[in-house]
């Protein structure tokens, strides 16, 4: 092999080898070791999502509390489940659910049963009837007083002071119900334990 030929084979070694500890030195950089964590550190961080939610978890119930952000969830259908809702029985402070609609605060003190709930609720409106119409997703006792509030927004065209609040049966009778509330801002509240339908109705 003459003189020319040992250089360029000598060149051509050094580039491969030159070749390989870069591409080893990018696989190092590409995954480094996992850095150590102290005592208490979870990988597994949970957020308080901006849009609304169908299913509230224990995970969720707890972050909200922890963060002070309160979850936003969705009108036709928001569940809380069995664990959440012993999340919420643990809890000093009454815990605040928000829609587009409306808002829901539960009374930890007032759950008898932490079981899974349904927050979901219809609200109509017919101002010119002076009704406003109410029902809930689920059927049967909460296991806990429940309370609603509508927005100030929704009850322009009402005469808040002239409301009746009404509990109606499957027949259509009413048994009047005396737990509501007009706020100092015009919104409504009402507090509910049982799921079915309830009426107000502005008197004349």
């Amino acid at each position: 092999m003459n003189k020319s030929k040992l250089i360029a084979a000598a060149m051509t070694g050094c580039l491969i080898v030159t070749a390989m500890a870069a591409t080893a030195s990018a696989a190092g950089y590409s995954n480094p070791k996992k850095p150590s964590h102290g005592a208490g550190y979870s990988s597994s961080v949970v957020y308080v999502p901006k849009s609304e939610v169908k299913v509230v978890t224990a995970k969720l119930m707890q972050a909200s509390i922890d963060s002070g952000k309160t979850i936003t969830i969705n009108s036709d259908d928001a569940r809380v489940d069995r664990s959440a809702m012993s999340v919420i029985k643990k809890q000093k402070e009454p815990v605040v659910f928000k829609s587009k609609e409306y808002t829901v605060s539960i009374d930890p003190k007032s759950i008898t049963t932490a079981k899974e709930i349904d927050l979901g609720i219809k609200i109509d409106m017919y101002p010119k009837a002076g009704v406003i119409t109410v029902q809930t997703a689920q059927e049967g006792e909460f296991g806990l007083e429940m309370s609603v509030t509508i927005s100030a927004d929704s009850l322009k065209e009402y005469d808040l002071n002239k409301l009746k609040f009404f509990y109606e049966d499957k027949d259509g009778k009413r048994q009047e119900q005396k737990s509501f509330t007009v706020n100092k801002d015009g919104s409504l509240t009402f507090t509910i334990s049982h799921a079915s339908s309830y009426v107000f109705e502005q008197s004349k």
